[in-house]
């Protein structure tokens, strides 16, 4: 019954909704809960005070009982992404304002941030970014993280681009928590590609000294935009940045590939860098300032090869035609 009177709400016009509404608003418990998430998938848009008090009651009940019920506080966030859902998802930190400091972890928040992601209001990257305020550690969370890229919006933009080139937080992004580890990465590669001021402040840093911290979030960055020539040009001047080889360079010419889906161990897999092998043998014979460095990467890359194997379509000559002698010498320390 309580299916298919959701059901029915969805499939009314507009005219006749209102005493079904009514009824549903005037339901208890899962039968409440069921109907507004069913309307909700219909793209219903539920008023937040119609969600909130409910969630108000769900969470003095887990209040004062969760002492001998830890695991109840799933009933607690299915209806909190409720409201996240619903057309002012910010009523969520009334809920979560003030959580004991034990449950400030991520689990606390898997509902909210899943819905937040998919929230149709215009408030939820507001939201996103009230939880990321309040709770800090969210800023590492995947799943945030994740949200935060569906929902970003130009306003954003500078704040994460800031995140970018602060040495600490870049540590905490290329390795965030969770199982979401190109999150972040995604996320700047959206506000570069969206933004040519942004895009060309990115290829100017490039040029200049870099913290070390950051050589290994820039190369993942630089890897997913490798196909914008440019970017990818610019990214061999942090050859500058890193004396007689860069930090990292065994981003740029290998992949990690998960053993499976369910684990946290990997194989690394050497991935294509034909052009840039070509521009490293160009930069020994026409870049005077960075000759020796390049050689250095090059031979760096072939050390890599040998470890991880040669993709199928890199030769071992970087550029045959060029008639430069392979391997390379290198002069000695």
């Amino acid at each position: 019954m309580i299916f298919d009177l959701s059901a029915a709400i969805a499939d009314t016009e507009y005219g006749n909704r209102v005493n079904i509404l009514e009824t549903v608003i005037g339901l208890e418990g899962l039968g409440k809960y069921a109907c507004l998430i069913k309307l909700i998938k219909q793209g219903e848009k539920i008023s937040a005070a119609v969600i909130k008090p409910c969630c108000e009651t769900i969470r003095q009940e887990w209040e004062v009982d969760h002492w001998k019920k830890t695991d109840d506080w799933y009933r607690v966030g299915e209806w909190l992404e409720l409201l996240v859902l619903s057309d002012d998802p910010m009523q969520v930190m009334d809920l979560v304002k003030d959580l004991p400091e034990y449950m400030q972890q991520e689990r606390t928040f898997d509902r909210i941030l899943n819905g937040l992601r998919y929230s149709p209001s215009e408030d939820a990257e507001k939201t996103l970014l009230a939880l990321a305020e309040a709770f800090p550690e969210l800023e590492k969370n995947g799943d945030w993280l994740k949200a935060m890229h569906d929902q970003l919006t130009e306003a954003s933009y500078e704040l994460f681009y800031k995140f970018l080139w602060d040495p600490i937080k870049a540590q905490h992004f290329v390795n965030p928590t969770r199982w979401s580890h190109d999150s972040f990465v995604n996320i700047i590669e959206k506000i570069i590609r969206a933004n040519p001021d942004i895009r060309r402040d990115f290829i100017d840093k490039l040029e200049t000294p870099l913290a070390h911290q950051l050589s290994r979030i820039i190369g993942l960055i630089v890897q997913r935009l490798g196909d914008d020539e440019e970017i990818t040009q610019a990214s061999l001047l942090l050859l500058r940045n890193g004396g007689i080889m860069p930090y990292g360079i065994e981003d740029y010419v290998t992949r990690r590939e998960p053993i499976n889906e369910s684990s946290n161990t990997f194989n690394i897999a050497p991935s294509s860098a034909v052009e840039m092998r070509k521009k490293l043998l160009d930069m020994t014979v026409n870049d005077p300032e960075r000759n020796e460095a390049a050689k250095h990467v090059l031979a760096s890359i072939d050390e890599l090869r040998d470890e991880y194997g040669r993709p199928e379509n890199e030769p071992r000559h970087p550029c045959l035609e060029s008639g430069v002698p392979w391997p390379i010498s290198i002069k000695k320390e």
